[in-house]
């Protein structure tokens, strides 16, 4: 049997990832895992566990061998250790009784909630674990927290004596059972490979997300919130100005104007959390702008109604100088070299009209549109 305790969660000096990286290998080693809370159990304590025992799941599973199959949960028994407890009926109650009140608070904590989110704490916790179980510890009395304490059995409570000698008696003897990986009792060499692989996998790494603190999620969240509406306003702006034809230079004119929009926008709600992160979502809108931008250059593209007729502006100019040729031919020259030039010259402006015209109609949708655009334009200009 290996008795090991941890560091406390959530120490000054510890790193989110650090933390993650102790709860989730004492879970993945121990058949019996105690967290040991204070006075009672919190909502935050089983959103920790909840994610902390993720990250023991995620390395259970990248260590299994292929094609090897392991328990529906992979761990086995959570118990809740609550020290401080204040709340019995009756303290000098039998121990059936008492235990009777920890089973029904236990039922109390993990009973389904209609919010997505806390039901998925306690889907999360009851699907990891085979065995949830809780056990309430009065305070050992007032003299025990002194400095002066020194140790006497005799100033310990009564109550809290006779409870933990119940809670020795169960976690050593009733509820002991050896350790499981993948369905299978293992022995002490094994588990020791086993904890040479858990340990190699939480130091590189590479298959966790980023432990994250709760003001780090707080402020990832509200940043994003804050770029997408920045996004969503600077679409709306542009859509209304960008519904027909512009000119480039107005266009970039219109895309610096609401793109000073877009960032105040954000600077506005983006008040939440670390200045690196914010910034780094700043950059990010400013990149989202750029393709923004170069969307609208497309698409004003394809609205210009003369924007199809450069294509042809030098066959058309072939195909005039050709027949002018050939008119000029024909009015000064009738000899047979000079007649084999002009049908030459024909043949040469009849191939690009033909080529026009078949480029022309393969264009298909928006021929007629932008010929209606531009034969406006110059019926306006008249």
């Amino acid at each position: 049997m290996l008795l090991m305790d941890t560091q406390g969660m959530f120490d000054s000096t510890l790193s989110q990832m650090l933390t993650a990286s102790i709860f989730g290998l004492s879970t993945l080693i121990s058949s019996y895992q105690i967290y040991n809370v204070d006075k009672h159990i919190q909502e935050d304590h089983l959103q920790h566990l909840a994610l902390f025992t993720e990250y023991g799941r995620v390395a259970l599973e990248e260590s299994r061998a292929a094609g090897e199959t392991g328990s529906a949960r992979p761990f086995q028994r959570l118990e809740f250790l609550v020290r401080d407890w204040q709340n019995f009926e009756d303290d000098t109650a039998a121990i059936a009784k008492l235990t009777k009140e920890m089973d029904a608070y236990l039922e109390e904590v993990l009973s389904k909630r209609e919010h997505s989110d806390l039901k998925q704490v306690r889907d999360q916790v009851n699907n990891c674990f085979e065995n949830v179980s809780c056990f309430l510890l009065p305070h050992p009395g007032p003299d025990v927290p002194k400095v002066t304490y020194d140790g006497s059995i005799d100033k310990i409570d009564p109550q809290f004596r006779r409870l933990l000698t119940e809670y020795v008696y169960r976690v050593f003897t009733s509820r002991l059972v050896p350790k499981k990986i993948h369905g299978r009792v293992v022995t002490g060499p094994e588990l020791f490979n086993f904890i040479k692989a858990y340990c190699q996998l939480f130091r590189e790494a590479k298959i966790f997300p980023a432990a994250k603190t709760l003001l780090a999620a707080t402020s990832e969240a509200n940043n994003r919130s804050a770029l997408d509406y920045a996004v969503r306003e600077y679409r709306a702006l542009m859509d209304e100005k960008t519904k027909k034809f512009i000119e480039e230079n107005e266009l970039m004119g219109f895309h610096e104007t609401f793109r000073t929009v877009a960032q105040t926008s954000y600077n506005k709600r983006a008040n939440i959390g670390p200045k690196e992160s914010i910034a780094e979502f700043r950059k990010r809108l400013d990149e989202d702008l750029k393709d923004l931008l170069t969307e609208y250059q497309t698409v004003n593209r394809l609205r210009d109604p003369f924007g199809f007729v450069a294509p042809y502006v030098v066959p058309i100019l072939i195909a005039l100088a050709a027949y002018v040729i050939r008119v000029v031919v024909d009015t000064l020259c009738w000899t047979t070299t000079c007649m084999k030039g002009t049908q030459f010259l024909a043949q040469v402006y009849s191939i690009v009209f033909f080529f026009m015209l078949f480029h022309f109609l393969s264009m298909g949708h928006g021929v007629r549109g932008r010929l209606e655009a531009m034969f406006g334009i110059v019926k306006n200009a008249m």
